[in-house]
């Protein structure tokens, strides 16, 4: 087991965030690139860290020193390694085992630019070619028994060792190519957990069976992996651009049906063969091949070879070297698309020929900014989207008429504010006002109606506008994943759940490898309460990102609602815990949960680890004054509990001061007001809370407004109002049930009424 990180990335990051990025990116290819030469396996990423494991010493100590060979000659790529000899356990989403503990503590013993190995490797190091190791110390690690002895290793690494991504396959047979992919690309599946995939993917594409699309069915299915990138490191987000460019031409084409590119880019990580990709994905053929930017003193030149082939006999269909002046690059995106065509037999309709034959720019360095920006916004948070907006800036100054770099903007301004890491309304005036200019330049550019069907949602829950872009979207690419799911989750916040099913099912088939859609199928299936279909997409999304903190915290939630089995919740939430780095809100939901089944002390203990105040998120606001004092008010103490009500109300009339639409503000306070005995401004919060977003507005989060207003009633001695508005929550779809009913300490004193028993004993239909 190897387990290596960058030493100062903390440091790195606080200086320059950018910077950070960009290191990571680099420590990231030049990790991968080394650990496929030697027949390694890529089990995790956490953070600036990585962990790899290997069936050889041989095979993880060459690895080790080709990637610090190489990373002494990039800046501030500081390296530490560790390295073990031991067992690895893989589960479903994760990956654990006494090896992988100590391979991480040795790692963190090693200085900067070093190597170093415990005993157990040592002993295997007899006689290996130019490998050399001094004993350093012997230590207890944390957590683990015996002491180790520790080993610092130094490996002579030959000049004329290259890894695969980099070999020149332009004068190369097919033969010899296969046979130097064959010798060194060994597949990175993750034993239990690929096969889990497999039987999960099999599961849910015969049970629902294939979605009703006439744009799907029919057409041939065509993925197009991640060009290799054969240039320099710093060009990986050009060879992912052009790679989304030739994929977004081909989408043009209406016969075609293209898998999407996250999708595709997580199958060539897995180092699946041809034969697997046609029976877990039920693709006809694979459009791959290599990207290089070479950039001359005089004149920049890009080539690109691209190769299809046909999946089910594994037949190279077409392959051809284009070697062009970078200007000529959307020329050869557009006849990369007509000759996978013309391969196919497939005749293109003079209104697709005009689409895949638009220009974006005139401007190379603007482009190249755009692209930085489309492979910085792949990853939301709030740092990529930064990054994002500063590179589509960049190249709108430099082509003032880049209609789709204004498009990409404006979306991004959107996003900023519906994922709540920027509330300002500056941020919706400046999408609507890219949008507009976009719409100006180009109305008819495929990227501006996508972003001005993202922009009417996000920005400002403009539905059926965002469906008239979306569906004239869809018009021009039939088959194209984004528009289809964007139409789903609209149909979601207008309370066509059923709808929305549907919408995703589709984007599924396009989308098959994104955790995204898997989450959002999993939500929509958990409104309806079919908690057993919800199941099946949470585990899908673990298994396809089992470091995002998102299926966790959902599938623990429909345990509860489900079964009303706490336990097993916090079973699952303290998986994700040991496995994601988004501890916060898990901890929130974990002392939630240990505070219904009144292990208080434990509740209190986690709610302390939580360094900030509150937690804000699309659905709730979640505020550790308010919670304490639910707890509090829970063991009997309510003089403290009080004091932490009393808190909490001066917090959020403090919010509401300077954030007065803010609908999720009120009911909180409304419940906390209750909580406090002041019934009339209680009541009142929590009228405004549903008033400020109704469900005609949102039917989503409508609907947790009404809930909250729910609670208020339960709380204020309002028992028939209360008991009529559960019953009238129960018969909506929504994030409520009986057994959760049950369960909550807000409706306690609701449980002795004839009405509470009825409610439990009624069949609800949705």
């Amino acid at each position: 087991i190897m387990f290596t990180d960058i030493a100062g990335y903390t440091a790195i990051m606080g200086d320059d965030e950018i910077k950070a990025f960009s290191l990571l990116k680099v420590n990231r290819s030049v990790h991968k690139k080394w650990i496929n030469c030697y027949n390694g396996k890529w089990l995790k990423e956490m953070g600036d860290g990585v962990l790899a494991s290997f069936t050889s010493v041989s095979d993880a100590i060459y690895c080790a020193g080709a990637i610090q060979k190489e990373a002494k000659s990039i800046p501030d790529l500081n390296l530490r390694i560790g390295i073990h000899l031991g067992e690895v356990i893989v589960e479903v989403g994760d990956v654990f085992g006494d090896g992988v503990n100590i391979a991480s503590r040795i790692e963190a013993q090693a200085t900067a630019g070093s190597i170093y190995v415990s005993d157990s490797v040592y002993r295997n190091l007899t006689n290996k070619k130019g490998v050399a190791a001094e004993f350093i110390k012997e230590e207890q690690l944390k957590n683990v028994k015996h002491p180790v002895r520790i080993y610092e290793v130094s490996v002579d690494m030959p000049d004329e060792v290259e890894p695969v991504a980099v070999v020149n396959e332009d004068n190369v047979s097919a033969d010899v190519k296969k046979k130097n992919v064959d010798r060194w690309k060994k597949p990175l599946i993750l034993g239990i957990a690929a096969i889990m995939l497999v039987a999960i993917t099999y599961f849910v594409f015969n049970y629902f069976g294939r979605a009703d699309n006439s744009g799907i069915d029919g057409a041939t299915t065509i993925m197009v992996l991640p060009f290799d990138n054969l240039g320099s490191p710093d060009d990986e987000y050009f060879a992912n651009g052009i790679t989304d460019e030739i994929t977004s031409r081909l989408g043009l084409i209406k016969s075609f049906s293209i898998i999407s590119p996250l999708s595709a880019a997580r199958f060539k990580e897995s180092g699946k063969s041809m034969q697997e990709l046609a029976d877990e994905l039920d693709v006809d053929y694979v459009l791959d091949g290599s990207i290089r930017w070479d950039k001359g003193s005089e004149s920049q030149r890009v080539r690109i070879t691209p190769r299809l082939t046909n999946v089910s006999n594994n037949r190279q269909m077409w392959t051809n070297n284009y070697d062009r002046n970078i200007e000529q690059i959307f020329e050869v995106q557009t006849e990369i698309a007509e000759r996978v065509a013309k391969a196919l037999d497939v005749n293109i309709l003079h209104s697709e020929r005009e689409s895949i034959q638009v220009k974006l720019t005139d401007n190379i360095e603007a482009y190249a900014l755009y692209l930085q920006g489309l492979d910085a916004a792949n990853e939301i948070n709030k740092t990529n989207m930064r990054q994002a907006e500063h590179y589509f800036e960049e190249a709108i100054i430099l082509d003032p008429n880049f209609a789709a770099a204004y498009a990409r903007l404006g979306a991004n301004h959107a996003d900023f504010w519906w994922h709540y890491f920027d509330r300002d309304s500056i941020r919706l005036i400046k999408a609507k006002a890219s949008i507009d200019k976009a719409n100006e330049l180009n109305p008819d550019l495929f990227e501006v109606m996508l972003s001005s069907g993202q922009i009417h949602y996000h920005a400002f829950r403009e539905y059926d506008e965002a469906l008239e872009h979306l569906y004239a979207a869809r018009e021009m690419k039939p088959n194209n994943g984004e528009v289809i799911s964007t139409i789903g989750w609209i149909k979601r916040r207008q309370g066509k759940y059923k709808e929305s099913i549907e919408y995703l099912l589709k984007a599924f088939e396009l989308d098959p490898l994104s955790s995204n859609v898997t989450f959002t199928l999993g939500e929509t299936y958990t409104l309806l309460r079919d908690y057993k279909n919800a199941r099946i997409f949470y585990d899908k999304g673990i298994l396809l990102s089992p470091d995002w903190h998102g299926s966790y915290a959902e599938k623990a939630n429909i345990m509860l609602l489900a079964s009303g089995d706490v336990k097993q919740s916090i079973d699952v939430l303290h998986k994700a815990i040991k496995n994601t780095d988004s501890q916060d809100l898990l901890r929130f939901e974990q002392t939630y949960l240990y505070y219904l089944i009144q292990e208080h002390d434990t509740a209190l203990s986690i709610l302390n680890q939580i360094e900030k105040d509150e937690l804000t998120e699309q659905f709730r606001f979640l505020l550790k004054f308010k919670i304490k004092g639910d707890i509090y008010l829970s063991m009997g103490q309510i003089d403290v509990a009080n004091i932490y009500y009393d808190s909490a109300r001066i917090y959020l009339e403090d919010k509401l001061i300077k954030n007065p639409g803010e609908a999720k503000y009120h009911s909180t306070l409304g419940i906390i007001n209750a909580r406090l005995g002041m019934k009339e401004k209680a009541i009142e919060e929590g009228l405004k809370a549903t008033k400020l977003m109704p469900e005609s507005l949102d039917a989503w989060i409508g609907y947790e407004r009404q809930l909250d207003l729910t609670r208020i009633y339960a709380l204020s001695d309002e028992p028939d109002l209360a008991l009529e508005r559960i019953d009238y929550m129960l018969s909506l779809p929504g994030n409520f049930s009986k057994e959760l009913l049950k369960l909550d300490p807000d409706f306690d004193n609701l449980r002795s009424l004839s009405g509470y028993q009825e409610i439990l004993d009624k069949e609800y239909e949705n």
